[in-house]
């Protein structure tokens, strides 16, 4: 019930992002990457300043009550059918906690607080963080892959949905290449 209340509170923010804090329990804000000049990077320069900088994403509340202080939360770009937009959404990357705030809407807010992160080192390379989809994101993107009027999907999107063996070149749908049992290795 308290993350309940902690991720409702994040979603109706308008202040600024919060994120989770696993020190205090609680929501606070969440930096928002800036240049050097103090300029809030758009959220569509987000990963290729992630790749310079010490640049970490929101926390989303799965830290609670875990060894983990942070754990990073997946931001990207989401196309939005009721507004007909695309919109900016950082949420919890493994789809266990329902964490989920639009950021776009926080950029360029005078009430958002910003900082410029340090330089990452020549061979520091950003933590990757592994994306699942959640079932209601995958329903969608299957819905616009098979309408006549939606134009598709991306590249990005049909790898999110499908994935191929690679002993056999089978492809099918993530869901059920978790279950794939290759048929060339019934013949050796």
């Amino acid at each position: 019930r308290r993350l309940a209340k902690l991720i409702t509170q994040a979603m109706l923010w308008t202040f600024s992002v919060l994120h989770y804090d696993a020190k205090s329990k609680t929501m606070v804000d969440w930096d928002w990457p800036a240049d050097d000049g103090n300029n809030m990077i758009p959220p569509d320069q987000f990963e290729n300043y992630r790749k310079e900088r010490n640049l970490k994403y929101p926390c989303c509340v799965c830290a609670d009550g875990t060894q983990q202080t942070y754990v990073e939360a997946i931001v990207y770009r989401w196309w939005n059918a009721t507004t007909r937009t695309w919109v900016w959404i950082s949420r919890c990357a493994t789809d266990r906690c329902t964490y989920e705030v639009r950021i776009d809407r926080y950029f360029r807010l005078p009430s958002q607080s910003t900082r410029v992160y340090r330089h990452r080192g020549k061979e520091c390379n950003p933590p990757a963080i592994v994306q699942m989809w959640s079932w209601q994101e995958q329903d969608i993107l299957f819905s616009r892959l098979s309408s006549f009027t939606s134009g598709g999907i991306s590249t990005e999107e049909f790898r999110t949905l499908f994935k191929s063996c690679e002993l056999c070149n089978r492809v099918g749908t993530r869901r059920a290449m978790r279950f794939h049992r290759c048929s060339n290795t019934a013949f050796k």
